[in-house]
Formats: C-alpha cells, structure tokens, sequence
C-alpha cells in the first residue's frame, strides 16, 4: 500500500507538471491545502476543500513562465508521502527567476490525498511526518 502511495503522489507531480492542475481523481473532496506550515507565507493560510486547493496550484503555476516542478525525494510516512521538491521559472510580469526547493507532506485517507502541508525548509516535513534523521536543511 505504502508503494502505491508514493506512486500516487510521483503521478500528482507528473500531472501538474503536465497540465498546471491538480488531478481531481487524486483528492477527497474535503481535502486541505495548508499553507500555515510554510515559513515566510503572507498570503491565505489554508485552502479548504478540492475546489479551494486546484485554484491556489493553478493561480501559482499561472504566474510563471517556463515554469517547472522536479522531484528529488519522494519518502513513505506510512500514512503520509513526504516529498522534497525544486521548482523554477520566471515572474510573468518582471521576469524574476523562481528557484524553489522545498518539502511537502502528503496525506492520505485510504486511496485520497486529504491533506497537503507545504514547507519552505524540506527536513521540517520530514520532521513532521516523523522521519528520523531530519535535519534542517536551510543555512542558519
């Protein structure tokens, strides 16, 4: 089952990467977007609900051009797929380059991703999906 989670998640990333949108067969309806974990963040803190979540990954993906998302780690949480993740791409409006790399800890309800914590530092996710050995990444 664990496997098949991971595999979830790799095809979530594929298929934002692809199309700019969240694949809804992938989410509960009631599925939570957090934003309040993600350090810096000044904008809505949680996005509730599907409909709520799509909006906030397409409104992000639609401010940038050539815009990309890679994996570099995806992790079983048992529960939950800890994934750390790069994304770049350029400001539409100024052209300011985005270079991104963070963490996100996806959680599941039976085959659904019900929930979604973003982190600007990728070992706070592997710390909050109780990885061992998360160390913070980020220069201090």
């Amino acid at each position: 089952m664990s496997q098949d989670r991971v595999e979830t998640v790799r095809g979530v990333y594929e298929h934002v990467a692809a199309t700019g949108e969240l694949p809804p067969e992938k989410f509960a309806p009631d599925c939570v977007w957090e934003m309040s974990t993600f350090q810096g963040w000044l904008e809505q803190p949680t996005y509730a609900g599907f409909e709520a979540a799509a909006g906030f990954v397409r409104d992000w993906v639609g401010i940038w051009d050539d815009w990309e998302i890679m994996i570099e780690e995806l992790h079983d949480a048992g529960e939950s797929v800890v994934a750390v993740v790069r994304q770049r791409g350029y400001a539409q409006e100024t052209g300011v380059p985005l270079e991104m790399r963070f963490g996100q800890v996806w959680t599941f309800r039976g085959d659904a991703l019900v929930r979604t914590e973003n982190y600007a530092d990728p070992a706070e996710a592997k710390a909050a999906a109780g990885l061992q050995d998360a160390v913070s990444s980020r220069p201090r």
